[in-house]
């Protein structure tokens, strides 16, 4: 029989087990989203007004601007920073 210590750091271990496959299982998630946008470009690139479309740019941020009727959009675009030492 387990003592109620020990009982209690293996309660603590496979919560931290869970929290770890929940994270890889978010992650996984996360790269899913990124590749489904990202095979989007291609189809949605084509149909973007070039004429007047850069807001600001600089070397982290870039915005769009599109005019469709009186509806006015508008799309962010940030560097990736996971590339960058952020430290």
């Amino acid at each position: 029989m387990l003592s109620k210590k020990t009982s209690s750091n293996v309660d603590k271990v496979e919560k931290k087990i869970l929290k770890v496959k929940e994270y890889k299982e978010l992650q996984d998630f996360k790269k899913e989203r990124f590749l489904e946008i990202k095979n989007k470009v291609d189809q949605y690139k084509p149909l973007w007004d070039k004429e007047g479309v850069i807001q600001f740019k600089n070397e982290y941020v870039a915005i769009l601007q599109r005019k469709v009727s009186k509806q006015v959009e508008f799309i962010v675009a940030f560097d990736d920073p996971t590339e960058r030492d952020t430290g």
